[in-house]
């Protein structure tokens, strides 16, 4: 129905841009500078990607044109995850796996090309800037003001939402997602109602 619970995954990315976009608004954050000085909760596994991280501008993240390589989460993420929700710095890390690790793979400022760890590094710059979990940033933001009662961002709390399946018919397993990239439940009316 219009009212059943679903979970909505990367439609989670245009909700993380536009508390990006509050932020900028309200001078908490420039979203053409380079992310480093709100990296320092991530020190990274690795010091060169750890590097080239604080290089980009949280523009570049939200386009998809930071240089990252292309990689996206789906049931691969879920399959790994070594407990119930790694953190994003955990998840950029490669908990999940070196092919859901954050890597760059050409320079900043180039062709888009699609990347989920992207907007997990770009939620770390959010949270920072706000200091404010971007579950609830997104709640204040942008899914109270347009009366999305039906949306959340984040992790559920053993709420019941509608099963997805596989392409031979088995249910799919729902869980954990990186909360910036593809975390978001929402409703088909609220979903209306917000694109």
């Amino acid at each position: 129905t219009a009212e059943t619970r679903f979970h909505a995954s990367s439609i989670a990315k245009p909700v993380t841009a536009m508390v990006a976009m509050h932020l900028r608004d309200q001078g908490a954050v420039n979203i053409d500078a380079p992310v480093e000085p709100h990296l320092s909760a991530w020190h990274g596994r690795d010091p060169l990607t750890r590097a080239q991280a604080g290089r980009v501008t949280l523009r570049q993240l939200l386009s998809h044109t930071a240089g990252i390589r292309a990689c996206t989460f789906g049931q691969t993420l879920l399959d790994r995850a070594p407990h119930a929700e790694p953190s994003a710095a955990e998840v950029l890390d490669g908990v999940c796996g070196e092919d859901t690790a954050l890597r760059f793979d050409r320079p900043p400022g180039g062709p888009a090309v699609y990347t989920s760890p992207g907007y997990v590094l770009a939620q770390l710059v959010l949270e920072h800037a706000a200091g404010a979990p971007l579950a609830q940033l997104a709640r204040t933001t942008v899914f109270q003001p347009l009366g999305l009662d039906a949306t959340a961002l984040g992790p559920g709390t053993g709420e019941s939402l509608a099963v997805g399946y596989g392409a031979r018919g088995q249910p799919r397993r729902l869980g954990f997602y990186p909360t910036g990239s593809s975390d978001l439940r929402s409703t088909p009316s609220d979903l209306t109602s917000f694109l």
